[in-house]
């Protein structure tokens, strides 16, 4: 039994004897070889909105949002704080649109955020869509994905001439620099929304490249600049041009934008204007008087508003009753407004036009208008 036992001892030692000079190689394992390790990432879902769900990578620290149609107000903003780790949000294909203050984070705690890709589904991002990513650094989407003003809010895609540019589309202008009062849009945008120039009350001039198509819902993004008195237009803008400094539409037919700062106490709006555009006079404190050109047809909501520095102004037309707005007015301002009463379309629907509130009144004040005819002119 005992020689048995030595045997048997003598043969394990001269097996691990021979384990022990085998060379490393033929030791190791393909990494081929070895089962697949699926690493357990966090796959609780949380909803967005009434069609679609928000999943978490932990191991990407990536928010995945899959579903249909629009993503509805606030309906992102518990998947951030849910979770708040994640450092890249992707929309996937079948969403549409973002919806105003979408992702809007209630705390920067979870605003971290630094990448974000959009599905070429998605054609539209609404007000304060993802307002308060202020880390974010990159982000991919259609090019024909159209955002709305205040969007995006991150200062780290400002560029050095103080443009928050998102997709061709100017979000906000960062500039405290006193001496800057001209400002040259770049050329490829083609949008600028309202409010990016808010309160920058050094501008003075602002000059439209060729590629501007669209400034926000009723070219109204210009409206709000205190020192503004010149928009200036590249000739070779196929939307826009520039007379004297007033933006008009490039065939002339509609006024646009007479500038806030703009010197002179009247303006005449001349022959071919067919169309005053929304609060075309908005704010514009030295004008106290307008003459109304005889072609005007159509004058949209506040398109005659002035707020002069004094509690009143006039208003002159020359020619037909145009279309006008239920409401012209606001800003409680006492309003002449004479009229020719030999003149079509001067009913009382249209006298009866009231200010939209306050104090002020309209007074609709009929005159003659001479009428001139080929036959006058040769006697």
């Amino acid at each position: 039994m005992k020689e048995f036992l030595k045997k048997r001892l003598a043969f394990v030692l001269a097996m691990l004897m021979v384990v022990t000079m085998l060379p490393i190689s033929t030791l190791q394992v393909s990494a081929n070889e070895l089962p697949d390790v699926k690493v357990e990432t966090q796959q609780e879902e949380v909803k967005v909105g009434d069609n679609a769900v928000a999943t978490y990578d932990s191991a990407t620290k990536t928010i995945y949002v899959k579903g249909a149609g629009k993503l509805y107000s606030g309906s992102g903003t518990e998947v951030l704080e849910k979770f708040k780790d994640a450092v890249s949000l992707e929309i996937g294909d079948g969403i549409t649109e973002i919806g105003s203050y979408c992702f809007l984070p209630h705390s920067s705690e979870y605003a971290k955020i630094v990448n974000l890709k959009l599905a070429d589904s998605v054609k539209k991002i609404d007000y304060a869509g993802f307002r308060g990513f202020n880390d974010l650094e990159k982000y991919s989407m259609a090019s024909d994905c159209d955002i709305d003003e205040s969007a995006f809010s991150s200062k780290k895609l400002v560029d050095k001439n103080g443009f928050l540019i998102v997709n061709n589309i100017v979000q906000d202008y960062v500039n405290d620099n006193e001496n800057v009062d001209t400002i040259t849009i770049p050329e490829g945008v083609t949008k600028i929304c309202g409010q990016s120039f808010f309160e920058n009350q050094n501008i003075k001039k602002i000059i439209l490249p060729s590629t501007v198509k669209s400034l926000d819902d009723q070219d109204y993004a210009l409206h709000d600049i205190e020192g503004l008195n010149n928009i200036t237009v590249s000739e070779k803008n196929p939307y826009y041009k520039s007379i004297d400094g007033v933006l008009y539409s490039k065939d002339g037919e509609k006024l646009i934008q007479y500038p806030v700062a703009k010197s002179g106490k009247s303006y005449t709006v001349g022959s071919g204007v067919t169309t005053i555009a929304y609060g075309a006079f908005d704010f514009c404190e030295n004008l106290s008087s307008v003459e109304i050109g005889k072609d005007v047809k159509k004058i949209e909501s506040h398109g005659l508003e002035l707020n002069p520095v004094s509690n009143s102004y006039t208003v002159k037309f020359t020619g037909n009753a145009p279309e006008l707005p239920n409401w012209m007015l606001t800003y409680g301002k006492n309003v002449d407004i004479f009229y020719p009463s030999n003149m079509s379309g001067w009913t009382n629907d249209v006298l009866n036009k009231k200010n939209n509130y306050g104090a002020g009144m309209i007074s609709w004040i009929p005159y003659t208008c001479l009428l001139y005819t080929s036959d006058a002119a040769d006697e």
